[in-house]
This record gives structure tokens, sequence and C-alpha cells, in this order.
């Protein structure tokens, strides 16, 4: 028993150091997984070099998210982040989308709903691919937040 008390609390310790890495510049803490909470087979993009211009795997389906929300109306309304998930099926088609963390405002919701369902991405694998997208409405520096992150699925 004393075992498994102390393996965990080594466990919970392992992950609190992994996950906060102050940066200077950044005001939230960067989150750091472990690779222990990682599967194998999993591969992460995201687009940490948007603003470097370098070219990002991705860089087509944030370019055409940008330019087919109405930002100006959401920014002035809102204020507040939106987490959704939907998957890039083999032929290019969006399914599935849902709502990890929601809007208050159910017009964001289907804004987004809307926006995902109109796109024609190309899929850069021959495999379903599970999109993460993290959109933080606020006024400052309104270019970085739009973060979208994505996940190959077997």
């Amino acid at each position: 028993m004393k075992i498994i008390f102390l393996s965990f609390f080594l466990f919970v310790g392992f992950l609190q150091a992994q996950t906060v890495v102050e940066n200077f510049t950044q005001k939230t803490p960067l989150v750091v997984l472990p690779d222990i909470l990682v599967k194998r087979d999993t591969i992460f993009y995201s687009n940490n070099n948007l603003n470097k211009n370098e070219k990002t795997f991705f860089e087509q389906f944030f370019r055409e998210f940008k330019d087919n929300i109405n930002i100006k109306y959401f920014y002035d309304e809102l204020k507040e982040e939106v987490l959704c998930r939907f998957v890039l099926q083999k032929d290019n088609t969006t399914s599935r989308i849902s709502f990890i963390k929601d809007s208050s405002d159910k017009r964001m919701h289907f804004e987004i709903i809307r926006i995902i369902s109109r796109m024609k991405l190309h899929n850069l694998y021959d495999k379903r691919t599970e999109i993460y997208l993290r959109i933080v409405l606020n006024l400052e520096e309104k270019s970085d937040k739009n973060t979208p992150s994505f996940r190959i699925i077997e």
C-alpha cells in the first residue's frame, strides 16, 4: 500500500513539474505533456511558428477559418474562449463537430459549425485527422490567439 501511495505522489509531482513552464512573454503557462500520456501513434501539430514566416502543415486551415469567421462581431460581443473538435475524413470532408468548451452565446456555436462544415480542406494523410480548434476571443493580440492543433488518429 505504501508503494502505491508513494508512486501516486511521485507521478502527480512529475506531472506538475512538466506542466508549468514559464515564459517571460506569455501570460499563461505553457502545457507540456509527459511522454507517458502521449500514445506512440499520435502526432501533434500546432501553429507555433505561424507568425514567424514559416509554413505550418495546416496553415491553409488557419487562414480559411480566419477569413470566414466574422471575428469583429465575436470579439466585440463575446470575449471568451471556445474549444471545439471535429474529424477531417480521408475524402476531405468534415464530420463529428463537437464542442469541448462551448460559448455561452449559441450564435458562436452555430457560426463555427457553419464555417467548419463549409470548408474544403486537403487532408495531408491517408487517415482520419482529429482536429482540436481553440479560439480565444480577446481584444488584445487578436492574430495570435486562434490556435488550431491537430491529432492524427488511426
